[in-house]
């Protein structure tokens, strides 16, 4: 059954180059204080791995999530209504982070994402199949970041700004013929655009190269005014 468990810091990491697994499920619920919560984020000599499956549960962490970093390679998998409610950091001082938000009814709750913190760091978001993430900003870079955007459902970004560093892009791969994407999008990244119709109603400042097509897919980009 469902259960609560309460801890001023969590972190989950694999011993010895091995992956750590912890799954919330079922209504269950996970929460970190002050000293926050840590995937494969832990100053070891060794690389470490670790997984955190939040399936149809809830995570909560007061002073952030922080997934991969110091050698370490984390993941997060927010799956059948799971919930994140944390500002949260993919891949920082070394690390490698990956988030998958995928399905109807889950949701990360971010506020504030940071990905690919730094030169050796990288980091991959991908929201598809209903999935949400809600936040002000996303900042990528200026180590190498993806934001990944897949489903017949697209994934919903419910982000002001997503400023990308030189070595990251926007990628939108989805089975939909009218989707609105209403995101700022600046910084010197890059989108790419392989299939679906994707309206976008943001101001874009953005100075990388659009990509368009691939896959033998039809794809159409519009640019939106609703002034």
């Amino acid at each position: 059954g469902a259960s609560t468990v309460t801890a001023s810091q969590i972190n989950l990491k694999g011993e010895s180059g091995q992956m750590a697994k912890a799954s919330i499920t079922d209504g269950s619920v996970l929460s970190a204080g002050i000293g926050g919560l840590f995937v494969a984020a832990g100053n070891s000599e060794v690389p470490d791995y670790a997984t955190l499956n939040i399936d149809g549960g809830v995570v909560n962490s007061v002073s952030g999530t922080y997934i991969g970093a110091e050698k370490g390679t984390g993941f997060v998998n927010i799956n059948n209504g799971g919930k994140l409610n944390s500002f949260g950091v993919i891949g920082t001082s070394g690390g490698q982070g990956f988030v998958s938000v995928k399905g109807e009814g889950s949701e990360w709750n971010a506020g504030a994402i940071e990905m690919a913190t730094d030169s050796s760091s990288s980091g991959v978001l991908t929201v598809g199949d209903g999935g949400r993430v809600t936040a002000e900003h996303i900042n990528v870079g200026p180590g190498p970041g993806s934001i990944r955007i897949t489903g017949d459902v697209p994934g919903v970004l419910d982000v002001k700004n997503i400023n990308l560093g030189s070595q990251s892009y926007i990628f939108m791969e989805h089975g939909s013929d009218n989707y609105d994407f209403r995101t700022d999008i600046s910084g010197s990244g890059q989108l790419a655009l392989a299939s679906g119709t994707t309206n976008f109603y943001g101001q874009n400042t953005y100075s990388g190269p659009t990509f368009i097509g691939g896959y033998d897919n039809d794809v159409i980009f519009r640019a939106q005014n609703e002034n």
